[in-house]
């Protein structure tokens, strides 16, 4: 755990993929590539905003995960294993 126990996730409009995943406000968690993490980390201002662009949607898979799954009860296995 990190000083603190706090994280921020940053989100940004949806893309096709997400945007029907129960998601009432079309938002996702910014995804950054490879070739982006040097601008957003050591970039200034306006390279790290220019970072934040949309992942693409045919890059991104989504399914649906059984029962017990989601939320503060998981009943089986962790949910990022498929």
């Amino acid at each position: 755990m990190w000083e603190g126990g706090t994280c921020t996730i940053i989100t940004m409009p949806a893309n096709s993929l997400m945007a029907g995943v129960h998601n009432s406000q079309a938002r996702m968690p910014a995804i950054l590539p490879r070739d982006a993490r040097e601008s957003w980390l050591f970039g200034n201002i306006e390279a790290a905003g220019a970072a934040l662009v949309a992942y693409p949607a045919d890059r991104m898979i989504a399914y649906r995960e059984p029962p017990g799954q989601l939320g503060a009860q998981i009943t089986t296995k962790p949910c990022w294993i498929p």
